[in-house]
C-alpha cells in the first residue's frame, strides 16, 4: 500500500557521520529554538544533542533514485536545508518551503528570497507565493524587493516542462499562459507524461481544439493580425494595472519581431547563443542527429563545440569541401569548451537523402582525415543516407533527387530509403538524442511527427519553416500548429535571428508569422539549463536570470 519511515535528524546543509547539534525538546511549535538560532533568542525550554543530516545524504542511505515531492519546514534553517539537497533537486518535481525572515539569527538572516529564488531559478524551477486564498503569484517572474519584508510565508516551486509546471501556472491569476483550472489526472499508462486538458470553452494559447492550422491560415488570408491570450502582462494586478515596483512590469512582446530581429529575418540565423550553451553546460557526452546534412557544416561544428580535445574543426572541413558545396559564409569562430573532467566524446549523424550528397559528405570525411579509424578516442562522424519522413515502414523507399543543387535535370530521381527520426534512432541504439538539427526543405513537419519518442530526450532543436514552398509539408502545417506540438513536449520556442537574437514564438505568437515563408526556428526544453541561455538572448525575456 505505500511506505512511510520517520528519522531522526536536524537537518542542514553539511553534516559528516557522528555529527550532532543541540536542539530543544519540547511540544510542537516551539522548534524556533533550532540549530543556528542565537542563544539569545532561545526559548528557555531543554536542549538535548541531536544527530546531524543532509537531504542528499538521507537519500544516499534509503538508496532512493529519486525524490519527487520535497517539503521543508524547519522554522527558519529552510536555506541550509535546501543548500544540503544538490543532487535531490535534480529529480524533485515539486518543493514546498517556508520563508521566515522574521526570525533573526536563523538561515533567513543571511539569505534573501531574491537568493533562494534564484539558485532554484538556476535548477529549472519556477516557484510562486502559496496563498492562504487557493491562489498563487510567482516570485520567478515577479520578484519584488517587499517580499523580503513579508517574514513568514510559504514557497511553493515546480519544475518547467514538467506537467506539474502548467497546474501551478493555472493558479496564478498573472500566468504567462491563460489557463483553466485544471481537472484531475488519471495515473498514466502508455504516456509517460500525461497532459493537463483546459476546458473546452476556455480559449488558450496553443491549444489545437481552439485554434487550428485552417483557422489561423484563414486569419492570415484576411490580412488579421492576432495576438493571443498569451501575450499579457506577467506582473499585472487583476485589474491589469502594473504593480508598482515590480522588478518586471512589462509586456512580454512589447518588442516587435521586426524590432528584435531587424530587417536581416531568420533564413541564416548567427550561432552567439550556441556558443553560451557550451559555457552552460560542457560535458562532452552529447549525441547531435542532423537531419538534411546538406555540407556537413552543422554537424562538424556540433562536434567542435564540445570537443575537449580539439581535434574536430570546421574550418579545416570547410577547406576540402568540393566548390559547390561551398557553405558561403561562415559565422564567427567557434571558441574552445570550457574543460571537463571527462572522457566520453560527442557523437554526430549526419543524415541527407541525396546520393550525391551523402557521397560528397564521405569524401570529404576521408579528406579531413575524419573517417572512423581516426577518431575512435575523440568522437564519432557517422553519415547516413536515409529519406526522413513521418512513417516508414522496412523496406520503405522514397524517390529523390540525385544531383547536386543548380547541376543535373530536375528528373535526375532516385529511389533511396526511407525512414522515421524514432526508427533511426532505435536501430543506431541511442538512448538519448541531446540536439536535432532539422533542414529539409519543406518537410520539416513531416520529420518532427516521425521524432515523437526522440523529443522526450531532445535538449535544444533547431528546424527549418518554408511556408512559401507550395506542395511541401508546410502546405498542409502552420507556424503556430508545429510550436503548439512542441510546447506539448516541453519546449519554448524562438524565431533564430540572424543578428544573433531570438525573439519568443511561444509566448509572443502572431498571425503575421504565417506570411514569413523561409525561416529558422530554435527550441528548447523548459526545464534545462539551456533555456536561460535563450532566453538571456530573447529581448523581450521577462524570465529571472
Amino acid at each position: 500500500a505505500g511506505w512511510l519511515q520517520f528519522w531522526w535528524r536536524a537537518m542542514t546543509d553539511v553534516a559528516k557521520p557522528g555529527d550532532t547539534t543541540e536542539f530543544i525538546n519540547a511540544s510542537a511549535g516551539q522548534e524556533s529554538a533550532r540549530m543556528g538560532l542565537k542563544a539569545s533568542y532561545r526559548p528557555k525550554a531543554h536542549r538535548i544533542s541531536v544527530p546531524l543530516g543532509t537531504v542528499d545524504t538521507i537519500m544516499h542511505n534509503l538508496g532512493l533514485p529519486k525524490v519527487d515531492i520535497l517539503i521543508v519546514d524547519t522554522e527558519g534553517a529552510d536555506p541550509a536545508v535546501l543548500r544540503g539537497a544538490e543532487d535531490a533537486l535534480r529529480s524533485v518535481r515539486y518543493l514546498m518551503f517556508e520563508t521566515h525572515r522574521d526570525l533573526k539569527g536563523t538561515a533567513w538572516s543571511k539569505e534573501t528570497i531574491h537568493s533562494v529564488v534564484s539558485n532554484l531559478n538556476s535548477r529549472g524551477f519556477d516557484c510562486y507565493w502559496a496563498g492562504g486564498n487557493g491562489n498563487l503569484a510567482s516570485i520567478t517572474w515577479c520578484y519584488h524587493t517587499s517580499f523580503e519584508k513579508v517574514g513568514w510565508g510559504n514557497i511553493a516551486c515546480v519544475k518547467r516542462g514538467d506537467v506539474w509546471w502548467q497546474v501551478m501556472e493555472s493558479f496564478d491569476p498573472n500566468a504567462r499562459f491563460t489557463m483553466s483550472r485544471a481537472k484531475p489526472l488519471e495515473a498514466p499508462t502508455e504516456e509517460p507524461m500525461p497532459k493537463v486538458q483546459p476546458e473546452e470553452t476556455t480559449p488558450e494559447p496553443f491549444n489545437a481544439t481552439v485554434i487550428d492550422s485552417k483557422a489561423i491560415n484563414a486569419m492570415v488570408a484576411e490580412g488579421a493580425f492576432v495576438q493571443l491570450p498569451g501575450v499579457q502582462k506577467r506582473c499585472a494586478d487583476p485589474r491589469n494595472r502594473r504593480i508598482k515596483g515590480c522588478k518586471y512590469p512589462r509586456e512580454r512582446c512589447k518588442l516587435s519581431y521586426w524590432h528584435v530581429l531587424g530587417e536581416q529575418g531568420t533564413s541564416c540565423p548567427g550561432t552567439s547563443w550556441l556558443e553560451d550553451l557550451v559555457q552552460a553546460d560542457p560535458d562532452p557526452h552529447k549525441v547531435i542527429v542532423n537531419i538534411g546534412c546538406n555540407s556537413g557544416q552543422d554537424s562538424i561544428a556540433w562536434l567542435q563545440r564540445f570537443d575537449q580535445n580539439h581535434f574536430w574543426n570546421r574550418r579545416k572541413w570547410s577547406d576540402v569541401l568540393p566548390e559547390y558545396k561551398s557553405p558561403g559564409r561562415l559565422e564567427a569562430h567557434i571558441r574552445k569548451p570550457p574543460r571537463y573532467n571527462s572522457s566520453a566524446t560527442p557523437m554526430a549523424f549526419c543524415v541527407d537523402a541525396m546520393p550525391f550528397t551523402v557521397h560528397v559528405l564521405k569524401e570529404t570525411r576521408h579528406r579531413a582525415k575524419y573517417d572512423p579509424k581516426d577518431t575512435e578516442s575523440v568522437g564519432k562522424l557517422k553519415i547516413l543516407q536515409r529519406a526522413i519522413t513521418d512513417v516508414a515502414g522496412a523496406g520503405t523507399t522514397m524517390e529523390f533527387l540525385n544531383a547536386p543543387v543548380g547541376h543535373g535535370a530536375a528528373e535526375a530521381r532516385i529511389r533511396v530509403p526511407a525512414a522515421t527520426v524514432d526508427g533511426l534512432v532505435e536501430t543506431l541504439h541511442l538512448s538519448k538524442v541531446d540536439v536535432l538539427i532539422v533542414s529539409t526543405d519543406g518537410s520539416d513537419p513531416a520529420v518532427l511527427r516521425g521524432a515523437q519518442n526522440t523529443l522526450r530526450s531532445v535538449r535544444y532543436l533547431m528546424f527549418e519553416t518554408h511556408r512559401d514552398l507550395q506542395s511541401t509539408d508546410w502546405s498542409n502545417h502552420t507556424v503556430f500548429s508545429v510550436v503548439n506540438e512542441l510546447n506539448n513536449f516541453g519546449f519554448d520556442c524562438y524565431w533564430a535571428g540572424n543578428n544573433g537574437n531570438l525573439s519568443s514564438i511561444t509566448s509572443c505568437y502572431q498571425s503575421f508569422f504565417e506570411k514569413l515563408g523561409w525561416g529558422n526556428i530554435a527550441c528548447v526544453k523548459r526545464d534545462d539549463v539551456w533555456w536561460q541561455v535563450l532566453e538571456k538572448h530573447d529581448p523581450n525575456t521577462l524570465a529571472f536570470v
